[in-house]
């Protein structure tokens, strides 16, 4: 049994594959609408802070030039988390998975605050298919980041992995072996 995995994993089961997602940047993770909404909110909230933002009269009253910055400093913040931010959770997120095949499941454990894993035992009908750097064996639907009125399907599985090909040949040959069900 490897190490960290004893009370998620029966003592019965077989351990097939044992790894970690890749954990590298890839511009590809970049997400077109954050970022670009990312870098609008950034401008305009430079254009708050340096004061150069249309409404800004020499006329205007004090308390004007004490708001306007904090809200500058507050879009400026938000549109660097949207272009920096979220692409960096994404890379920690991965960076903090393992994965697990034994003959029976695929286990997946996300390490944010503490330790969660999920089971996904293995069946004859499971969806499984291969990517070229990852192995899907579930769905889940989620509401979208992006537009909140919007349910989105999510693929769960060995994502990024190097060895894509040959996890996705042992679980075929571990839902081959399932004793069938009757």
């Amino acid at each position: 049994m490897p190490a960290g995995w004893g009370r998620d994993v029966a003592p019965d089961e077989t351990v097939l594959w044992q790894g970690k997602p890749d954990g590298r940047f890839r511009w590809a993770d970049l997400r077109l609408y954050p970022a670009l909404t990312g870098v609008a909110f950034a401008a305009v909230g430079m254009l708050l802070l340096t004061q150069e933002g249309p409404g800004f009269a020499r006329d205007a009253p004090d308390y004007v030039h004490f708001i306007f910055p904090g809200f500058g400093a507050i879009l400026l913040l938000s549109g660097v988390y949207a272009i920096v931010g979220l692409p960096l959770q994404e890379l920690i997120r991965r960076r903090g998975s393992d994965y697990l095949l034994t003959d029976r499941a695929a286990y997946v454990v996300l390490r944010r605050a503490g330790r969660s894993a999920a089971r996904w035992p293995l069946t004859r009908d499971m969806d499984l298919s291969l990517r070229p750097d990852s192995v899907i064996f579930a769905r889940r639907r989620a509401v979208d980041p992006d537009e909140a009125d919007k349910v989105i399907t999510i693929d769960v599985g060995f994502l990024r992995i190097a060895q894509a090909h040959m996890v996705f040949n042992l679980m075929q040959k571990a839902i081959a072996a399932l004793p069938s069900e009757r």
